[in-house]
């Protein structure tokens, strides 16, 4: 796995207009193997507690994730949660990269910019991350391509009503 460029602000919604092609190898770092993450269990990725989470109502709902300043949220074209990807985060002295079974992904990260680059059933999106000092920042990364059928039943991820910059 290599680490791309990929331009987004806060809380922004990251669609098919985003690119999707292979990712360049980053001349700065090697390519690291993911650490595959058990679902609702904060683990230590590089020195960054990390979940794997989503599956269910409940899961999605424990307070526990709140703690958490980075919220990746995968996504179907048709909105329905996807899973089983496989993402990759680099910025301000963190590089993780981890394979996911649930639709979130969460990272307590220190603030600052980050590079995301998510794979889901081949296809590939690289995002530009910004996380907040204070509360969560969150991130639907859209993967139009993956057809209903592929996608999970959960329920589309909707915008919060406080969020900056969601719909």
């Amino acid at each position: 796995m290599s680490f791309g460029k990929f331009l987004a602000s806060s809380c922004l919604i990251l669609s098919a207009g985003f690119a999707t092609e292979a990712m360049a190898q980053n001349a700065n770092h090697a390519p690291m193997s993911a650490q595959v993450l058990p679902l609702d269990m904060p683990t230590d990725v590089n020195g960054v507690e990390t979940v794997c989470t989503g599956i269910d109502s409940d899961s999605r709902n424990d307070p526990r994730w709140l703690a958490y300043p980075l919220r990746l949220e995968f996504a179907a074209g048709n909105r329905a949660y996807v899973a089983d990807e496989s993402v990759s985060i680099m910025g301000e002295g963190a590089a993780l990269a981890v394979q996911c079974e649930g639709p979130w992904v969460l990272a307590k990260l220190p603030p600052g910019s980050y590079s995301v680059v998510a794979s889901v059933g081949g296809t590939t999106k690289n995002a530009k991350v910004s996380v907040p000092d204070k509360g969560q920042a969150r991130f639907v990364v859209h993967f139009p391509e993956i057809p209903a059928a592929e996608a999970e039943a959960a329920p589309a991820p909707q915008a919060e009503p406080d969020a900056p910059g969601s719909p």
